[in-house]
């Protein structure tokens, strides 16, 4: 039975490949490249991946080709959408990182400079913060009385 699976898997590598990465997700983009379609390295490569023992991961691939359709299994049609998707995650991820950085660094700077202000113009910033204070406290109350 191993055998007709490793002969499943080897056979069809191409049209498995994608479908086993969304399977395994553990797995990554050179795990996949260093099974180059062999069924040992496949099993070998999960059982890391995942901690579990041949014959659990056995089980698990021989489910998951009964339950793919080979026939009409295309050779990186919807694997490529999927791959399309992914890069467009990972650069948008990217770019929401620099974003955040870019925001916490100037967050950082003008915390800097509103203390830099208030250690040089003490009485100025109580005055400020006072009508600030009175104004809000006036708004408020307009506004719940209403």
């Amino acid at each position: 039975m191993v055998k007709n699976i490793a002969d499943m898997v080897e056979g069809n590598w191409d049209k498995l490949e994608g479908k086993i990465k969304k399977q395994w997700g553990k797995l990554s983009d050179d795990d996949i490249t260093q099974i180059e379609g062999s069924y040992d390295k496949l099993v070998g490569k999960i059982k890391e991946a995942y901690g579990e023992t041949e014959d659990k991961v056995t089980k698990k691939i021989q489910s998951f080709l009964d339950d793919t359709d080979l026939e009409n299994a295309t050779h990186n049609g919807s694997d490529k959408l999927w791959d399309a998707v992914k890069e467009i995650k990972d650069k948008l991820e990217k770019s929401l990182v620099g974003s955040m950085r870019n925001i916490k660094n100037t967050s950082i700077g003008i915390e800097e400079d509103i203390v830099t202000y208030i250690k040089n113009n003490p009485v100025k910033s109580v005055i400020f913060t006072t009508l600030a204070g009175a104004l809000f406290a006036k708004f408020y109350f307009n506004n719940k009385e209403k």
